[in-house]
């Protein structure tokens, strides 16, 4: 379906550029009259925004801590991908979010014990697009959830106020109370839950204490939704963690980061824009 019309087309899409740029500004305090397209490209073709250029220093800088700088580089490479068209490698969670909101929808459609508003948590969050496509995915099904995020660090994504709150801590030991959420949700997070002791063999890793802890958090009728690389968890683990349904298939993802966000903005997440299967990542749903 031709999205773009005419000169009502072209406006939006300057309209577009021209609030990305503000962005990209914003990650460095930089004017949008800064932003050169032509090195956003460049900086973004060393595919490895860590090794510093004069022009890298520009656009994300080398102040404040290793997790500032890791959410700006983060950040940099997902604006940039969308201002410049690229296929996107910079993963975020409304990339997949189709996925996730058929995951919520299969959820809604079984009985419910409570009719409270729906609780859910996010564990792991490195930029505050994630958390803001998190939040917009949860509430086109459910608008009025109280959206939680977790993660051991956090500096722009603990402030944002899309988020009903932001907790600082690890999800293998969550500072919640048993059963308080409807679902948990990660997004790309089991590649940071690694084990280098040798020491530590299956049942006993990072991950399997973090699928225990999310068995811990959901209620009765909650839902653990997982986007990872599909060789990154097995059905195993999570039978081990006391879930029992688990279903799985390619996740679903955007072509392209401006689709993404045109999707998220417009509330249309099936049929405008174009979403394929991932050769790559898996979405897995599992309930206990």
């Amino acid at each position: 379906m031709e999205f773009f019309r005419g000169n009502s087309g072209i406006k939006k899409i300057r309209d577009e550029d021209r609030q990305l740029s503000q962005r990209i500004a914003a990650l460095n305090s930089l004017t949008p009259s800064d932003v050169k397209p032509h090195e956003v490209g460049v900086v973004y073709s060393t595919h490895n925004l860590r090794y510093m250029t004069s022009l890298t220093d520009k656009y994300v800088g080398q102040h404040g801590t290793e997790r500032g700088k890791a959410e700006r580089f983060q950040q940099f490479g997902q604006l940039a991908e969308t201002l410049l068209d690229l296929p996107p490698t910079y993963f975020s969670y409304g990339l997949f979010a189709s996925s996730y909101i058929r995951g919520l929808q299969r959820q809604q459609e079984e009985p419910r014990k409570t009719g409270e508003p729906q609780r859910t948590l996010l564990a792991g969050a490195l930029t505050e697009d994630t958390v803001k496509e998190y939040t917009s995915s949860v509430r086109f099904i459910h608008p009025d959830a109280l959206c939680y995020v977790t993660d051991v660090e956090g500096e722009s994504t603990s402030k944002l106020p899309e988020a009903s709150g932001f907790v600082y801590g690890d999800a293998q030991r969550l500072s919640f109370a048993d059963g308080v959420f409807d679902s948990v949700h990660t997004n790309i997070l089991l590649p940071n839950l690694t084990d280098n002791s040798p020491l530590i063999t299956f049942p006993e890793t990072k991950r399997t204490r973090f699928f225990a802890e999310a068995a811990r958090v959901l209620n009765e009728d909650g839902r653990l939704l997982l986007v990872e690389e599909y060789e990154n968890i097995s059905d195993e683990e999570l039978r081990e963690a006391g879930f029992s349904r688990i279903t799985r298939e390619p996740a679903l993802t955007f072509s392209s980061r401006r689709d993404m966000e045109r999707s998220l903005k417009h509330g249309e997440t099936d049929g405008i824009y174009e979403v394929t299967p991932s050769r790559y990542v898996d979405f897995v749903m599992a309930a206990k």
